[in-house]
Formats: C-alpha cells, sequence, structure tokens
C-alpha cells in the first residue's frame, strides 16, 4: 500500500521505421519510471527516473491541461519539456497547502549555442553515460480555493569538463475562479563562466507567458466546457552571450477556442501570431486531445 510504481512509455510522432537497422521517423521511449515510498504527509521518497519538477508544463504536459495546441516556447526552449531524469527526491509538505519537492538528478549537458542549448543538453533515462549530478527543487502554495503558486530551481554543473555551472529558476501561478483561469510562468537562466566554454557561449536565457481564459458554457447549465482563451508570450534563448551579442527575440500571441465535450477529451483551434526579430508568421492550428 505504500509503494507506488508511476510509468509511461510512448510511441513518439506515429511510431518507429526501421530502415536496415537504423530507426527513422520516430522513438520507443520511456519518458518516465520511478517508484515511490510514501512515509508521511511531510517526507516521501522517489527514485527512478522522473519528470522535472520545474514550471507549470514539465510535470502536467498532457493537451486537456492548457489551453493552445502547442506547448508555449517558454516550455519548450527555457524549460526544455519534456524533461525528465534518473535521481532520488523527497517530497512532502511542510505545512497544510505548502508543499516542497527537492532532488538529486542527472544534469543537463548543455550546449555552446543556438536556441536549442538548455534543450539538446536533456540526458532523459539513457542519453548520457556519466552525467554530472544536478539538484532540483520546488515549493508551492495552494492555500486559497483555485490557485497554485510557487518557483522551482535547478542547479548543476553545465557541461563535462568545465567549470560552468547552470541555474535555472522560475515563477509560476494558475488560478481559477468560477469560469475564469489565469496562468502561466517566468523562468530565467544563466550559465556561469561561459567563456570557458567557448568565446560566442550562450549565458543567459529568459522567457514567460501568461493565459487568461473563460469558459463561455460556465454560464449555462451544461457540464461540458467552452474556454475562450488569449495568450501573450515573449522569449529568448539567447538573450547573451559571451561575446556580447544575442539571439533574436521570439514575441508570440495566441488566441483560441477549445471545447471539452468530457473532462478528460478536449478538441483545439487557435491561431498564432509570432514575431521573431523582422520575421513574422501566423499559424493557423486545430488538434483533438485526450487523456485515458
Amino acid at each position: 500500500d505504500n509503494i507506488v510504481l508511476n510509468t509511461e512509455i510512448e510511441f513518439e510522432h506515429g511510431g518507429v521505421a526501421n530502415e536496415s537497422g537504423v530507426a527513422a521517423g520516430g522513438e520507443v521511449i520511456l519518458e518516465f519510471m520511478y517508484l515511490d515510498f510514501l512515509l508521511n504527509k511531510h517526507a516521501n521518497i522517489r527514485v527512478g527516473n522522473f519528470l522535472m519538477p520545474m514550471g507549470l508544463i514539465n510535470e502536467r504536459h498532457e493537451p486537456t491541461l492548457f489551453t493552445t495546441v502547442q506547448r508555449p516556447d517558454t516550455a519548450k526552449y527555457i524549460i526544455p519539456t519534456t524533461w525528465h531524469e534518473s535521481g532520488v527526491m523527497v517530497y512532502g509538505d511542510i505545512i497544510d497547502n505548502l508543499s516542497y519537492k527537492v532532488a538529486g538528478v542527472s544534469a543537463l549537458q548543455t550546449r555552446v549555442t543556438g536556441s536549442s542549448w538548455i534543450r539538446d543538453g536533456r540526458g532523459g533515462s539513457f542519453k548520457q553515460t556519466d552525467p554530472n549530478l544536478g539538484v532540483v527543487a520546488r515549493l508551492d502554495y495552494t492555500g486559497v480555493n483555485g490557485l497554485l503558486v510557487g518557483t522551482s530551481a535547478y542547479y548543476a554543473p553545465s557541461a563535462n569538463k568545465y567549470n560552468s555551472e547552470t541555474t535555472i529558476i522560475d515563477a509560476h501561478l494558475d488560478y481559477k475562479l468560477s469560469g475564469a483561469r489565469i496562468y502561466g510562468t517566468y523562468a530565467q537562466v544563466s550559465r556561469s563562466n561561459a567563456r570557458d566554454i567557448a568565446t560566442n557561449a550562450v549565458e543567459g536565457a529568459q522567457g514567460g507567458y501568461v493565459n487568461l481564459s473563460y469558459d463561455l458554457l460556465s454560464l449555462t447549465s451544461s457540464t461540458n466546457s467552452l474556454p475562450v482563451f488569449v495568450q501573450y508570450e515573449s522569449m529568448n534563448p539567447e538573450e547573451k552571450r559571451v561575446d556580447g551579442t544575442s539571439g533574436d527575440s521570439t514575441d508570440t500571441t495566441t488566441i483560441g477556442i477549445n471545447y471539452f465535450p468530457h473532462e478528460q477529451v478536449v478538441l483545439k483551434l487557435d491561431y498564432a501570431m509570432k514575431s521573431v526579430g523582422a520575421t513574422d508568421t501566423d499559424t493557423a492550428s486545430i488538434s483533438m486531445g485526450f487523456i485515458f
């Protein structure tokens, strides 16, 4: 009764095509597999490969839990969702409505530069044969009905053979009141002694988004929901390089609507207006999502 197994094994991007023994077009991946040893409300132990407790979406990235068709870019390039590492975690409640998580994990092996310098450093369950040790911590308050507000932080050596550390800090909020909802995350990344890695290495990044929605069917007797929403996001994964240059900032405004015929099924339609430097791109998207 006090030992719980959680696991998720995925067929990504439609599966795997095998060509002469080489995988192409997709992958089969272990997204997480861990044991929870439940001791008491104040201290429990998690061991295995688990989702990193950073931001709002990484631990809860199912499509029914956020309104846009695509995850925010902040949850891709700043907090590199889906981000899972191997390690040991202690978690529980400090007091009622104030919870914590602290873990030692296999560290990111950050790249030199590029928009994916953080994302490409994920180790997952099998990519790193000689990982560094990282530390992640999270604190959440839920003392007001419908409210989740908190912060999380990550600290670890940036990469093997370099005297450099990467720090990621975020603040996150999710508040629901009647048919209204506001949620969002802001995150900053810094890398110390980046010059030791390369003369053009990235040493700072930041990003954040805020999403406002209202469920139109909350005004009726319907048990379904129909939230309309607007989301604004601004992020720069290369905000500061060692040589004084920076990458282009990405600013995106998204409007859309969701329909939930069931709490575990969603149909989504949105229109995203993205600006990257001097380039503007508008994208209309439609999707369906479910959890089971």
